[in-house]
């Protein structure tokens, strides 16, 4: 009886033990997120005035986006009041940021204008005279956190259809560009201002033109 006893009273120390010898317990809580299938394009116009320089250094940019390129009314004279034998725009050009968001398939970003039209139809003068795959904010930043893994299109004149402004390779990594449009000039020494350039006559009709300017981005 005594030896049962002593089995018994060590069988419950035992037992009493147990609780005390766990060293942890884990609960576990599911986490869910989602994440769109993204197919954005974000354009933003912003109104640049050159103070009829051919210099960007000297060039005042808007605060605030336009809606529209409004070229204002188109002069044949240069700032100093010589001929320019042509029309142009002045001071104003126009930057738009084109972002490219495709969660990562490849994208090509594109833009198509048939032209202003007006007592006739102007095809000549307007044109992309700039792109930059690595634009800065007001502050002097980039855009993009990091390096450009696509390829730029190539200035010329922006009546065009499906212009390539930017093609994303086969990262497809997001993008935010910047194509700058205007109805330039000659540039100093009797320069084309874009490839491929023909300037709008002196003896266009006179009136009001307009038209539009189409920004695509295309999966491929």
């Amino acid at each position: 009886m005594k030896k049962i006893m002593c089995v018994l009273t060590a069988v419950m120390f035992v037992l009493a033990l147990m609780p005390f010898c766990e060293a942890s317990t884990t609960t576990t809580v599911s986490a869910t997120a989602a994440v769109i299938a993204e197919l954005n394009l974000t354009v933003s116009i912003i109104r640049v005035n050159s103070n009829n320089t051919d210099s960007y250094t000297d060039d005042m940019w808007d605060t605030a986006p336009s809606t529209s390129m409004a070229f204002g009314t188109l002069t044949h004279l240069l700032a100093d009041g010589s001929e320019a034998g042509l029309f142009f725009s002045r001071p104003y050009y126009y930057v738009a940021f084109l972002g490219g968001f495709t969660s990562g398939r490849k994208f090509k970003i594109q833009s198509t204008c048939a032209g202003l039209t007006g007592p006739t139809t102007i095809t000549k003068g307007f044109g992309v005279t700039y792109l930059d795959g690595d634009p800065k904010k007001a502050d002097g930043s980039p855009v993009n956190s990091d390096p450009m893994e696509g390829t730029l299109g190539t200035p010329g004149s922006a009546v065009a259809t499906n212009k390539l402004l930017y093609d994303s390779g086969p990262t497809g990594a997001s993008r935010v560009i910047t194509a700058y449009f205007g109805i330039p000039p000659y540039q100093a020494g009797g320069a084309d201002p874009f490839p491929g350039f023909e300037p709008i006559p002196v003896d266009t009709p006179g009136g009001s033109y307009s038209g539009n300017v189409i920004f695509t981005l295309t999966l491929y």
